[in-house]
């Protein structure tokens, strides 16, 4: 950037916490004026640092299951950018990123089911054809952490608590929903509801009550930028963890030194293998490298791999693909139009 100062890190904190909170609030927290606020955030956009404003979307609210692959290909540079733009229109594919290293793609998928998940996948593979080298699926077990914050020292005393919800209990999105998440994830987040009501054809008052549903049953459980990290000096990687004996008390420091890392923003422990892995941002390779070294030290006797890839680009990032808008709720088994 030619000037990102410390009010630009300190805007982008509080979006990251709250990418809706009113700009008059965070010119209170940044100490500018209620105008100066929509001028820097349209300067961070028109600079390449924020690519988009995404609602984050519970998929268990509403029934949805999601997959991790992780993808080797055979080098094609013919068929490089078809696979890309595949990808980007495909009807069920939430991200994709390319990575360095051990494997070349990262590929997150959303279905039903994990039968209708095993058969998009299928359907990829097909696509793929000669190209496709080999894969790894993965199933999360559980989510160990979620921080989007790449700020921790700016010393403000702001952050968002979502809100606790049931998790056992089904959402059965209707039509309108659909819309407004479609809206949120393809256009802005950040949107005025009055231009959302407008595109969905909703009035003002029921486009801000369904939002403020969504929200309150935890379906969407926060609203962000999606920061291109490179635009900040920061770097993304997807780290891979291994363990030979993972047992209870292991799995217990390992989660502890996750959720102290300033630098580990996502981590998953996977459902079929003694395996955790994460997204982390860091000020270059060095950084992680050290981290991935002081991991290996405590843990020594019990990871069996550690990989290290960076993240060389973002392919495709949609929260709410279009076979979601299409179908959700939960029926025997299947998902369903419950307008």
């Amino acid at each position: 950037m030619e000037k990102f100062d410390l009010r630009d890190r300190k805007i982008l904190y509080l979006l990251l916490e709250n990418a809706r909170m009113p700009a008059s609030r965070i010119a209170k927290y940044v100490r500018l004026s209620k105008n100066a606020v929509p001028y820097r955030i349209l300067r961070l956009i028109e600079k390449e640092v924020i690519w988009k404003f995404f609602a984050i979307i519970n998929y268990r609210k509403i029934g949805v299951r999601t997959c991790d692959i992780f993808i080797k290909l055979r080098p094609d540079p013919r068929r490089e950018n078809e696979i890309k733009n595949y990808f980007r229109k495909h009807p069920n594919v939430v991200s994709a990123s390319r990575l360095f290293g051990k494997w070349d793609l990262f590929l997150q998928i959303a279905g039903k089911s994990f039968s209708e998940l095993n058969s998009i996948w299928m359907d990829i593979a097909a696509y793929l054809g000669g190209s496709l080298d080999s894969y790894e699926s993965k199933l999360m077990n559980w989510q160990i952490k979620s921080d989007y914050q790449l700020f921790h020292d700016l010393n403000i005393n702001y952050k968002y608590v979502p809100k606790k919800v049931d998790e056992k209990r089904i959402y059965r999105l209707d039509n309108l929903d659909k819309k407004i998440l479609s809206y949120l994830s393809e256009v802005s987040a950040i949107a005025k509801y009055q231009n959302i009501g407008k595109s969905i054809g909703a009035s003002l008052e029921t486009t801000r009550n369904h939002i403020g549903r969504l929200v309150d049953e935890g379906v969407i459980t926060r609203f962000v930028p999606f920061v291109r990290h490179k635009k900040i000096g920061l770097a993304q990687f997807l780290v891979e963890l291994q363990f030979r004996h993972f047992t209870a008390n292991v799995e217990k420091e390992v989660r502890k030194y996750i959720r102290s890392s300033n630098n580990i923003r996502l981590a998953f422990r996977s459902a079929h293998r003694q395996e955790i892995y994460f997204w982390a941002a860091a000020e270059g390779h060095f950084v992680m490298q050290e981290m991935l070294a002081d991991i290996k030290h405590r843990f020594y006797e019990n990871i069996v791999s550690a990989e290290l890839m960076p993240i060389t680009e973002d392919i495709t990032l949609n929260l709410f693909p279009r076979a979601l808008a299409e179908q959700a709720g939960l029926k025997k088994g299947r998902l369903i139009n419950t307008t």
